[in-house]
């Protein structure tokens, strides 16, 4: 009969087979550390993705700020339009009847709104439009990216219904035009009806500030002349001023803001592309709608 195993000669068997587990174990895991290490390392690199999903970030970023910019110089004219108002009352108060010597120190004070109110609005301007064209740097860089054949695929590359110079059809970008089944949403620039219109905002934007320049040069103006004239002015001119001011009210609001006709242009806040888009609809709806 054979002798039993000695319990410390079992023990230390099964201490050494667990060790060499763990050692195994341990190699495992540090070759599977490497590994990933190198994946990452490797997948670190920049590519051909990042760079497109980084310039739709830029483009999006500039478009959701487009407005958001222009809050503090909205604050700062609408201060000055208020403490312009005041001081003109005022003014107007003080030449009623008799010209005041308080009346010359409110109108150099509204002379000096006016012309801090011009700084701010060419600086509207100037922000607006300065946004404006980094909005259009990255959808240029965008449209020639995805319009690149080393970076998309055939399906992407040449499957819209319309050919480019290079006899391709690309749909990517902002080639939304050549996809199958697309059609082109109806566009009226009526400002009484519910349906698009061919408006750009960021021309809305660039507008706002351009309209504030204007009517703080003519205040300006208007300060100027009557500080010239000692506030003696001509009876003639004081009844042709408000004929005057309601002309050019007119013709702001007719050019730019509310057109007559569906394919009137005007002047600054209309999208060139859907004015397009907008032009080709009417003329197929003339195609559709004339007798054979």
């Amino acid at each position: 009969m054979q002798q039993s195993l000695n319990p410390k000669t079992t023990g230390s068997v099964n201490e050494s087979s667990s060790q060499s587990n763990v050692i195994q174990e341990v190699n495992k895991s540090r070759e599977k550390g490497v590994s990933d290490t190198q994946e990452i390392i490797i997948n670190s690199k920049i590519t051909a993705k990042d760079i497109r999903d980084s310039l739709w970030r830029c483009r999006d970023f500039e478009l959701s700020h487009l407005w958001q910019r222009s809050i503090f110089l909205t604050t700062i004219l609408i201060l000055c339009f208020t403490g312009y108002g005041v001081i003109t009352m005022k003014l107007l108060d003080s030449i009623e009847y008799n010209v005041e010597p308080s009346a010359y120190t409110l109108n150099n004070i509204s002379l000096v709104l006016c012309l801090v109110n011009i700084v701010f609005s060419c600086l509207w301007i100037m922000m607006a439009k300065g946004s404006k064209a980094w909005y259009e740097r990255y959808e240029n860089a965008i449209d020639a990216f995805d319009y690149n054949e080393k970076y998309v695929c055939d399906e992407v590359y040449n499957s819209g219904i319309r050919k480019d110079q290079k006899g391709k059809r690309p749909i990517g970008g902002f080639q939304f035009k050549n996809l199958k089944q697309y059609e082109k949403p109806e566009i009226n620039d009526c400002i009484f009806t519910c349906q698009g219109g061919a408006y750009s905002p960021s021309k809305i934007n660039i507008a706002i500030g351009q309209i504030s320049f204007v009517i703080w040069c003519l205040a300006f103006g208007i300060h100027y002349f009557m500080s010239i004239k000692g506030f003696h002015l001509d009876r003639e001119i004081i009844e042709k001023l408000p004929h005057v001011l309601l002309i050019i009210a007119l013709i702001i609001l007719e050019f730019a803001f509310i057109p007559v006709c569906p394919w009137f242009k005007g002047l600054w806040i209309r999208s060139s592309v859907l004015c397009e888009d907008r032009n080709k609809v009417y003329k197929l709806k003339k195609k559709k709608t004339a007798p054979k």
